[in-house]
């Protein structure tokens, strides 16, 4: 579906089904309005390519022109469309799923530690298979930092297990090379060669299909995360972007390059990638206050 289509259905609804007040209406008008435009310079133009990430970009920029009352109007306006649209259309995912305002301002995108990562990673749950299946699928979320319909729609001919590679077909059908690491091809030659062979009973040619032979769904992704960080304790509110954000943010925290990071996750514009660059704002703080002498109240000599 096409975000102007998208836009045209949901004012026509606010205005004649739940028969808002004008000054409403016009307020969502102007500020979905800005939205799309930055959407559209982004060359983004189909409602099942907008990411969380573009959502979280676009207030961040605009939170430095405007006060956190007007990024939370923002915010309201945003999720209330999508919202919408997904439920009419529940094929269309909603990616504010997890966007919240806030009276300190913008929540900078949701990342977790290296030992996070591993702890909802090596859960393992009571049946075998499935806890492999889901494993595979966090390995490759996390270990490639894919978006999680790039995830959904690898096919058998993308992946070179003894290449240590997979070709991503990302927005615009835009195709990236992504390296495997040694921990995720063990794991996916196990699934491919015992639970993909046996519950492939409608003969996909998806690398990821759930017990029932159907390719695997965000939806469901989503929803195996979950309660995985609840099964763990894990105290954030997490979703599947969040291992996308954690691959990136653990890169350039180990010393990759902006530039080398943009390319492995596919963004068409360097402007998104350096969203992560603040993300490492609060780390340096962190390592400043616990190594700086003045800091720690210690006598300078």
């Amino acid at each position: 579906m096409k975000i102007k289509e998208a836009i045209e259905e949901y004012i026509y609804a606010i205005h004649v089904i739940e028969q808002k007040s004008i000054h409403t209406i016009s307020a969502y008008e102007s500020d979905l309005k800005e939205y799309v435009t930055y959407l559209y310079n982004l060359k983004i133009e189909d409602m099942n390519d907008i990411e969380i990430i573009n959502i979280e970009h676009y207030l961040l920029e605009r939170s430095h022109a405007c006060k956190t009352n007007t990024i939370n109007r923002y915010v309201v306006a945003i999720r209330a469309f999508h919202r919408y649209i997904t439920c009419e259309y529940p094929s269309i995912y909603d990616p504010t799923l997890y966007l919240q305002g806030s009276k300190l301002g913008l929540h900078l995108p949701i990342y977790l530690t290296k030992e996070e990562v591993n702890t909802i990673i090596e859960f393992t749950e009571d049946n075998g298979d499935v806890s492999l299946y889901h494993r595979c699928l966090l390995e490759v979320l996390y270990g490639c930092g894919l978006r999680v319909s790039e995830t959904c729609n690898i096919t058998m001919n993308q992946i070179h297990i003894k290449e240590k590679m997979v070709k991503v077909l990302g927005k615009g059908n835009k195709e990236r090379i992504v390296v495997l690491n040694d921990i995720s091809i063990t794991c996916l030659t196990t699934y491919i060669n015992t639970v993909r062979k046996e519950w492939n009973h409608n003969r996909l040619n998806y690398l990821f299909i759930n017990k029932r032979g159907n390719q695997t769904t965000r939806q469901y992704i989503d929803k195996m995360i979950k309660q995985r960080a609840l099964s763990t304790s894990l105290n954030k509110s997490i979703s599947a972007h969040s291992f996308r954000h954690s691959y990136a943010t653990h890169l350039l925290e180990g010393g990759a390059d902006l530039r080398s990071v943009q390319e492995l996750l596919g963004h068409s514009d360097i402007s998104t990638t350096q969203l992560y660059t603040h993300l490492q704002i609060d780390k340096i703080k962190e390592i400043y206050l616990n190594a700086h002498p003045m800091n720690k109240g210690k006598d300078i000599k």
